[in-house]
């Protein structure tokens, strides 16, 4: 849609202004077309507002409210976000899931305008019964995340105002489950350690080549992340440029997900870590053979080569590697996630260090809090250690009791 000239502009009151933009001509019935929008704030901050509103109706993105329904909405917030580069990949990619299973399916045909506190409470509802139904699993976080998903929905939908107020305001919150993390004791770390590298994966087992060097690289990333605590994301990022084997060390400077390559979402998660001798060394027989592999089909190993590749120097898939682990898991029994072997290097590291600076600045978090709030409360058989010492306190006192009295009768 063309538009034309920067708008006109209206004072509705105080912090609270009009703009009205000529689009040209309806082609059909030859009346001008205008668009309008109303914003809060300074002057200043109505004009960088209109600008974006100005990009929506020039890329077409622009709905009027009336009868707009709730589906509708959903697909215009999206292109819009994405279009304003707002939301990354991976939170479109959640929104539209979650929007697609379980919101679209049950109010999505509803106008915006009709959407009630009643009507999103009826939806929890109804949500809940059908999940439970379906999959004999607690509803409780599907519920939270509908939630989620709704209340930035309708936000955004009042902020623009194509509706008067957000009603998920008016109605109570869905608590989520509290997560468990579930870790691995050191007996079965290490267990974990040996299993990775038995025949299973050797050459005579996998005959296609590709797949054989995309299970090593799956058995290498399970290694690294559970000797450094690494992030999917950043185990997936690797290069071999980002390695010193001379300093055992490796950066982290980029994550990869399933959509894209980006720098790390915070300062404290570009970071550099200390590899233990045993990974510094699987790492350079990992390197070794990877390099023999895409020489095989004349693709040269460099600084730029992502650690984890099949052999024809594809990325390491980050579904492939998920379904990789889930298999591995099932058939050694391993009742963890990928994500949980962050969390068991986390739980070790600070039930045998004070220093939790250093965790946390292993982990890549931006304060020792979030470290202390993850972990600390996880740490295998506190409470038995604390009985511990409970015990070992009394029995001291009790002693130091004991000769007090021994001392008074021999007087």
């Amino acid at each position: 849609m063309k538009v034309n000239g920067n708008g006109s502009w209206r004072k509705l009151g105080k912090n609270r202004w009009e703009v009205t933009y000529s689009c040209g001509k309806d082609a059909i019935t030859g009346h001008y077309i205008k668009k309008s929008r109303t914003f809060h704030g300074t002057k200043q901050e109505a004009m960088t507002e209109a600008e974006k509103f100005k990009r929506e109706l020039e890329n077409g993105m622009f709905f009027d409210t009336k009868d707009v329904t709730l589906s509708e909405y959903i697909d215009q917030l999206v292109t819009r976000k994405l279009a304003l580069k707002q939301w990354a990949l991976t939170t479109c990619d959640t929104y539209k899931r979650v929007t697609k299973n379980h919101i679209k399916p049950y109010i999505g045909d509803m106008k915006l305008s009709a959407i009630s506190p009643a009507i999103i409470d009826g939806f929890y509802s109804k949500l809940a019964g059908d999940y439970e139904t379906r999959t004999g699993r607690s509803s409780q976080n599907i519920v939270a995340e509908a939630h989620k998903q709704l209340n930035t929905t309708l936000a955004c939908a009042a902020k623009t105002e194509y509706i008067l107020s957000n009603p998920c305001d008016r109605v109570d919150k869905p608590k989520k489950q509290t997560p468990v993390h579930h870790i691995l004791t050191l007996k079965e770390l290490n267990r974990l350690f040996l299993v990775s590298e038995i025949s299973d994966y050797t050459e005579s087992q996998v005959s296609d080549t590709t797949r054989l060097m995309q299970n090593k690289s799956c058995i290498m990333a399970t290694q690294i992340a559970a000797a450094t605590g690494m992030r999917k994301e950043e185990v997936l990022g690797l290069l071999w440029e980002h390695i010193n084997f001379e300093e055992h060390t490796l950066r982290v400077e980029q994550v990869r997900n399933r959509f894209e390559v980006k720098e790390p979402k915070t300062k404290s998660s570009k970071r550099e870590i200390v590899l233990d001798a045993r990974t510094n060394e699987r790492l350079k027989a990992h390197k070794a053979l990877q390099c023999q592999t895409l020489l095989e089909k004349g693709i040269a190993q460099t600084g730029k080569t992502y650690v984890l590749t099949n052999s024809v120097n594809e990325p390491l898939g980050y579904d492939n590697l998920s379904r990789w682990f889930r298999t591995f898991c099932k058939k050694y029994g391993f009742g963890i996630t990928f994500h949980e072997l962050r969390h068991t290097q986390a739980t070790h590291l600070l039930a045998n260090t004070n220093d939790t600076k250093a965790v946390s600045d292993r982990l890549g978090h931006s304060n020792t809090a979030i470290t202390q709030r993850m972990y600390e409360q996880s740490q295998p058989d506190q409470g038995k250690k604390m009985a511990t010492l409970f015990e070992s306190l009394i029995s001291q006192e009790s002693d130091s009791e004991n000769k007090q009295v021994i001392s008074l009768k021999a007087v």
